[in-house]
């Protein structure tokens, strides 16, 4: 078991989050990050009753079940307590099953592992699969993880609820290429697609804020790549930002931190996020197209920047590379407020454990250095 002893504060978290400090101790934060992870830094296995039933679990209601879950989010709990986190993130995702291929073993993974595939004649092709589709009810939404952690939660801090944004739903159930003709020559039809796929994440968003322990909702919705986002700013604006208004709203009228994340280049749209849907924060960082160095420098006085170790850096290069590229990281971020540290994505089960701790051992190392803490 690894950890470290750190005492957890959420209110400093939201406090650099919202822009309300800076010269001090830089937080960190992290999103989803693969089951494997947590078993290891916490020395214990889950109990799967499928591949994935790990903690995005079905409903269940005979007491053996319960127990099981509940070990399991006790397992869940400790990881983000032990490795220095101020709250525990709780992925609140709706249950699509996404098609998979499999790939060969990773670093710290005892099995393969997975990815999306690009076409494989996913079950919605026009409106007429709407109909048919079997969208998930509002009875579906299972509240008892999130309550279990909410009961349980260490002092100090509070539950970061992820929930997944319009892109990430469309890639479960239509292909992409069918998705992006769409856009240009069947509007109607994404209008309906999209108002369906978001109906159960807007439930689950409302139940959440009802439950005093929710420090921030974290969107999370890849719509970009390397070069540009996936569809033009046009469509996004037109198909995808009035549901991200719309929960912004939801969000902002509990007085909570709205963090948003998407791979790749989102340049095109960032004055939509930051002026119009008024994100607090953002997070999906990768060198190859804009360091977190440059980020900061052109944000850092409109919303707070999160993570940045490029997840490419943290795979390929040995602990002590690991240690140096952290401290230029805080060093350049670090003094102004308006950012939390972490990587660039998440911790992957492709991440050599030790380049994790050393990440971990160099943000401890420079926050006592130059804050006492």
């Amino acid at each position: 078991m690894f950890g470290f002893d750190i005492k957890p504060n959420f209110e400093h978290l939201k406090d650099v989050i919202l822009r309300k400090k800076i010269n001090c101790k830089i937080p960190m934060i992290e999103a989803v990050n693969d089951a494997i992870v947590y078993e290891t830094i916490v020395g214990k296995k889950f109990i799967r009753e499928t591949k994935d039933a790990w903690i995005y679990f079905p409903k269940v209601k005979k007491r053996e079940e319960l127990e099981k879950i509940k070990y399991n989010l006790n397992i869940y709990m400790n990881f983000w307590l032990n490795m220095g986190y101020d709250y525990i993130e709780y992925s609140f995702y709706a249950p699509y099953q996404l098609p998979k291929d499999i790939g060969d073993k990773t670093t710290i993974r005892e099995s393969t592992r997975s990815w999306t595939t690009s076409i494989v004649n996913r079950k919605i092709k026009n409106m007429d699969d709407l109909e048919f589709y079997p969208w998930p009810k509002k009875e579906d939404l299972n509240l008892f993880p999130l309550e279990y952690i909410a009961k349980n939660i260490h002092e100090g801090m509070k539950i970061i609820v992820s929930v997944a944004g319009p892109m990430e739903i469309v890639r479960c159930i239509m292909d992409l290429d069918l998705f992006f003709i769409a856009c240009v020559e069947n509007p109607e039809f994404v209008k309906t697609l999209i108002n369906k796929c978001i109906e159960y994440n807007t439930w689950a968003i409302e139940a959440v804020l009802s439950y005093n322990q929710i420090g921030a909702i974290w969107l999370f919705d890849d719509i970009a790549y390397n070069a540009s986002t996936v569809v033009s700013p046009k469509n996004l604006r037109e198909y995808f930002f009035p549901f991200y208004k719309k929960i912004s709203h939801m969000i902002k009228s509990k007085n909570i931190p709205f963090l948003f994340h998407s791979c790749g280049n989102l340049e095109n749209i960032m004055n939509d996020l930051i002026f119009d849907i008024k994100i607090d924060a953002r997070h999906g960082f990768q060198d190859i197209i804009m360091p977190i160095e440059s980020a900061y420098d052109l944000y850092k006085n409109k919303i707070t920047l999160l993570g940045g170790l490029d997840m490419d850096f943290i795979v390929r290069q040995s602990p002590e590379m690991v240690k140096v590229r952290t401290r230029k990281i805080l060093n350049t971020c670090g003094y102004d407020g308006s950012y939390c540290f972490g990587t660039g994505n998440s911790i992957s089960d492709y991440i050599p454990l030790n380049n994790y701790l050393a990440m971990v051992e160099e943000w401890l190392l420079w926050n006592k250095e130059n804050f006492g803490a």
